[in-house]
């Protein structure tokens, strides 16, 4: 636990000092080039290896290659192009060495975490023709892999792959050989998180760079809904298509291709699909798949498109707020929440549904997020028009009194402003 913190402190302060500075190549070796030698020793198992097996655990794995990841980014191409091709030319070294095999142990396979973590980083002509050929041993590990990091590594590391083509040509056959490797999967119930991961990633990858087949990816995962064994999984992976706090190996400042506007166009492209969807589904647990995915590309989408594009969508998202799942509760609360600051008078015609569920929420016992977010909700409400709130108001101070005896300080604390918010309702400016 030390060490990782020690990584993790490393990482932070050298990332900051090393950015168009001379300080990079000062740390460059003992820190890049010693703690790479360090995890590829433990991978094999070589004699050099015993002093140094704690680089063998895969928390410290993904610690290490982090922090050699944020050094890369602040590299240049050719010096970002020479430590790609070591790394690409150390994992394809099948001399008792074999990443890519999925019978190989979790310490061996596992090394893949370093290049999902390097390669994302590096511009696109820091990758030779050599490392783009690493994508079809990727797309069959990510799949075939038992060891859960591993194939999620896989799965970033092809998803990175497809985000860097420049050959366009090549990406074509890229996808095809994707959606191959999903559809493979898709057939054993043991690969099939993988394949929905696999399949949700390379929608992110060809997402940001505003390629035109991400809209046939993220339909295959809405077709995914229908099924009952992975309806929950294809819809909970929409979290990943625009969501970068949860992919920061796939972002911007991560170094990734990404086209101006991208979430916004994408959000207007698949919204109809998902809109339409709901209202076809006949099966009341397809309904909260397309409701939870649209409800994670809401919580994604800046606050300007969100304000655009909500006003058709407020049923749906009101309806949310009856889901069971405390995801979908709080994406749904917070696309209110934007909207109770940007455009308040959208929701005037709501509040008699509103006010009862945000009460619901404020006591819901899965999940402290929700109570916090449906409290704040609550005392936002008083914003609106008067004579909108003024006949709840007894009923709403009331139903509150459980929530200033809530077992968190925070949604205490959420509870008693929301509280005097409601007891001012009408009172005379001071």
């Amino acid at each position: 636990m030390r060490f990782l913190i020690l990584l993790d402190a490393m990482r932070t302060a050298l990332a900051g000092c090393c950015r168009d500075s001379p300080m990079l190549q000062v740390v460059w070796e003992p820190v890049v080039v010693h703690t790479m030698d360090y995890l590829m020793a433990a991978a094999r198992l070589d004699s050099a290896a015993t002093q140094h097996r704690l680089f063998a655990d895969v928390s410290v794995v993904q610690s290490a290659s982090q922090l050699i990841s944020s050094l890369v980014r602040a590299a240049d191409a050719s010096t970002q192009l020479a430590l790609v091709d070591q790394l690409t030319a150390t994992v394809r070294n099948t001399d008792g060495f074999a990443p890519f095999a999925a019978s190989s142990p979790p310490r061996e396979t596992q090394i893949v975490l370093l290049l999902a973590a390097v390669i994302p980083g590096v511009h696109s002509s820091a990758i030779s023709y050599d490392t783009f050929s690493l994508l079809e041993v990727c797309l069959d590990m990510a799949v075939a892999a038992t060891h859960e990091a591993s194939s999620t590594a896989n799965c970033v590391l092809s998803a990175a792959l497809l985000n860097k083509f420049d050959d366009e040509a090549a990406l074509a056959v890229a996808i095809r050989d994707t959606e191959y490797s999903v559809r493979v999967g898709l057939r054993e119930i043991r690969t099939i998180p993988s394949a929905i991961t696999l399949l949700a990633w390379a929608t992110r990858a060809l997402v940001l760079r505003g390629f035109p087949t991400c809209l046939d990816l993220s339909v295959k995962l809405i077709e995914q809904f229908a099924d009952e064994e992975v309806g929950n999984m294809a819809a909970a992976a929409f979290c990943l298509l625009l969501n970068d706090e949860l992919c920061q190996n796939l972002t911007q400042d991560g170094g990734a291709r990404v086209k101006f506007l991208y979430k916004q166009k994408f959000f207007v492209q698949i919204r109809p699909q998902l809109v339409d969807g709901f209202k076809q589904a006949s099966d009341g647990s397809v309904k909260d798949r397309f409701l939870t995915a649209l409800s994670h590309l809401l919580f994604s989408v800046p606050e300007q498109v969100l304000l655009s594009e909500i006003p058709p969508l407020l049923p749906l998202v009101i309806q949310c707020l009856s889901s069971s799942s405390p995801q979908l509760l709080t994406s749904s609360l917070q696309a209110i929440m934007a909207l109770l600051s940007g455009a308040p008078n959208l929701l005037s015609s709501y509040t008699s549904d509103l006010i009862p569920q945000l009460l619901a929420l404020g006591r819901h016992t899965g999940n402290m997020k929700v109570r916090q977010t449906a409290l704040k909700c609550l005392g936002s409400l008083t914003g609106l028009p008067h004579h909108l709130l003024y006949p709840h108001k007894n009923d709403v101070i009331q139903a509150l009194v459980p929530c200033l005896d809530d077992h968190k300080r925070l949604v205490r604390r959420e509870a008693v402003e929301c509280r005097s918010q409601w007891f001012l309702l009408g009172a005379a400016p001071s």
